[in-house]
């Protein structure tokens, strides 16, 4: 798209619509004729390569004033597909004042804003000042980035709506948590991060380009003995456009940032809901096997005398005179049961008891301070062999040889003993602790 010009010699302004700036077979020979033709530097090809999220430069050199920037941003559609923008933008404004701006990889908004704005007649203004033509391409890029955000916010609140009804919010009935699309939640979160960059970006953009604002006069403006009144409203027109289009930005920045945290909110509900089911499920479980236990203690009793009546320690038989059954006589057996039994039953009860007291608390103690004791080198016993028990933690028997004992001192000195209610410990010391409650009496 060529510009009218007064000069017969080449056209004033320019601009070249390319294919994305990635080396391949079919566009290298253009891509390199088209870089020798504008001297575009090494550097802006090699940042396609790396495949930058973001870069701005410019360069004045001989050729006179070039700047140029890479764009990376995500299009999310509906049903979770999306694609990456990929774009560049090289601007170039000789000695002699011709603009020329190259398009690599442009979208068709961004293509309808250039084409619309020149038709209008902007020319002198572009050529004035050709930064400008990145104001354009910054308003089509907000286009279908604010877009996209739109659209997300549609799919977002329709999530929201789902995980509502799970959590059977405004009096309706809670719904199974299979309804919740987990990894639609991950996935609308993972975008959110990818557009959040992609603003970013832009901005940055944006504020390159006001900072190059003042280094683009260079060309016709230097060699012509014109007003620079014509100039300098032109420049303060972009400086206001680029702190306007700023602010569009920053507003689908906020929204974004909203977004975020609603997805977050969605996620911890979406959690909180599939906890509280599993907890309801865990609730029924309970509750079943306390039925089950319940009968069980019922029968149990029955079940005991019935298993000793029925064993051969009793010798029964019907006494007719009486009309009932009668106990012949009672097996040796029958008391050696519970000479054996009696003793059994204690001996269970008392491991439990000490199960109870000592391994369970030092298992959860070795819970909360693993980790001061792995890295720390705490030793768990005395000497080279050190017992260790469960989960790492100290045998219950380590816990009663490590009681505080008493220390005697020798005789004919004070006495400095350790642990409470010690009589041999200096009355001064004794008067000093409990002075400051140390020692309880």
């Amino acid at each position: 798209m060529n510009a009218p010009s007064s000069s017969s010699t080449s056209p004033q302004i320019r601009i070249i619509f390319a294919p994305l700036d990635e080396i391949n077979r079919d566009v290298e020979p253009g891509i390199t004729t088209l870089c020798r033709a504008l001297s575009i530097p090494h550097e802006f090809l090699s940042e396609r390569l790396r495949g930058v999220c973001h870069s701005f430069g410019s360069r004045t050199d001989q050729d006179g004033f070039c700047v140029w920037f890479h764009y990376l941003c995500k299009a999310v559609e509906l049903e979770l597909r999306h694609r990456w923008y990929k774009s560049a933008f090289f601007l170039r404004k000789d000695p002699q004042g011709n603009v020329t701006l190259v398009c690599f990889g442009a979208t068709l908004v961004v293509r309808a804003r250039l084409e619309i704005c020149l038709r209008n007649g902007f020319w002198a203004d572009i050529a004035t000042q050709p930064l400008a033509l990145f104001d354009l391409v910054l308003d089509g890029l907000f286009a279908g980035l604010d877009k996209t955000v739109w659209d997300l916010l549609d799919v977002i609140r329709k999530l929201e709506r789902d995980v509502l009804a799970a959590a059977g919010s405004r009096g309706q009935k809670p719904v199974t948590t299979h309804q919740i699309n987990f990894p639609d939640l991950h996935d609308w979160a993972k975008h959110l991060i990818d557009l959040n960059e992609g603003i970013d970006s832009s901005l940055l953009v944006v504020d390159g380009t006001l900072a190059c604002i003042d280094k683009s006069q260079v060309g016709r403006m230097s060699s012509n003995n014109t007003s620079s009144s014509p100039v300098t409203l032109v420049q303060d027109q972009l400086r206001e456009s680029l702190q306007y289009r700023r602010s569009l930005f920053m507003s689908t920045k906020l929204r974004l940032h909203s977004l975020d945290k609603r997805v977050s909110n969605t996620i911890t509900l979406a959690f909180n809901v599939v906890t509280q089911q599993d907890s309801r499920l865990v609730r029924q479980d309970s509750a079943s096997m306390t039925i089950i236990s319940f009968m069980t203690l019922l029968f149990l009793p029955t079940a005991g005398v019935a298993t000793i009546v029925g064993s051969e320690l009793f010798s029964t038989d019907y006494d007719r005179e009486l009309g009932a059954p009668r106990v012949e006589y009672t097996s040796p057996l029958f008391w050696l049961m519970w000479w054996i039994a009696i003793p059994l039953t204690v001996v269970a009860v008392l491991v439990a008891v000490l199960y109870r007291r000592f391994v369970v608390p030092s298992s959860l103690s070795s819970d909360r301070h693993g980790y001061v004791q792995r890295e720390g080198g705490v030793s768990s016993g005395w000497g080279s062999g050190n017992a260790v028990g469960r989960n790492g933690s100290s045998p219950w028997w380590r816990k009663l040889e490590r009681q505080p004992k008493k220390l005697r001192p020798p005789p004919g000195q004070p006495g400095v003993g350790l642990g409470e209610g010690d009589t041999h410990m200096n009355p001064s010391l004794l008067n000093s602790k409990q002075s400051s409650g140390l020692v309880s009496v």
